[in-house]
């Protein structure tokens, strides 16, 4: 069985991944396999430099995420067209995994209607929190301005539009213990349509 896994930035979505990954579910993280695909001397890595410029590496050579997020938070054409470039392969991986995993699979992918991973799933759980939560959650992990968290919330508004397909929304404006047993339930519920 799989089921999708999706949220907005500092939703909590990472959080819950954990839990479903402590139950002993295997998780697919797209983000990490983004994270490969864009690695020095990876075809991704070089069509991203064709699109977006040499800005875009460190002294190194390497993907500069910060150069990166710069030019495609502030213009939803390169987001558009950043995502172009990465979820096919992203896709790709993903289903590769699929096919040699057994058990409860879970596709966590902030993008995952956005890159059509959702067609692979049984059910799929959006995590979602208030814009404040997300706003200090975000400023805290990267260690951003305001400013910065909020160019990156703006460019996710889009996602609201998924409320109405996900199969279950999964709160996040409380404690861990309360996020869990709300988990929980979903999870039941997931399980008892099988």
């Amino acid at each position: 069985m799989v089921i999708g896994l999706t949220g907005g930035s500092g939703a909590g979505k990472t959080t819950v991944a954990a839990m479903m990954k402590k139950q002993g579910m295997t998780i697919i993280d797209a983000d990490l396999i983004a994270r490969d695909i864009v690695k020095k001397g990876e075809k991704t890595l070089d069509e991203l430099v064709e699109m977006f410029g040499p800005t875009i590496l460190d002294d190194n050579g390497n993907l500069n995420r910060h150069a990166l997020a710069g030019i495609v938070f502030s213009d939803p054409k390169k987001l558009q067209q950043l995502n172009a470039i990465t979820h096919p392969r992203i896709t790709a991986v993903v289903k590769e995994t699929i096919a040699i995993e057994t058990g409860i699979v879970v596709i966590d992918a902030p993008l995952l209607y956005e890159a059509g991973l959702d067609s692979l799933c049984a059910a799929v759980i959006i995590v979602v929190a208030s814009f404040e939560i997300r706003l200090s959650r975000i400023m805290a992990r990267d260690g951003i301005s305001a400013a910065s968290a909020e160019k990156r919330l703006e460019s996710q508004k889009l996602q609201s539009k998924f409320l109405n397909v996900a199969d279950f929304i999964l709160e996040n404006d409380g404690d861990k213990e309360t996020l869990e047993k709300k988990l929980a339930g979903i999870l039941n519920q997931i399980m008892g349509r099988k």
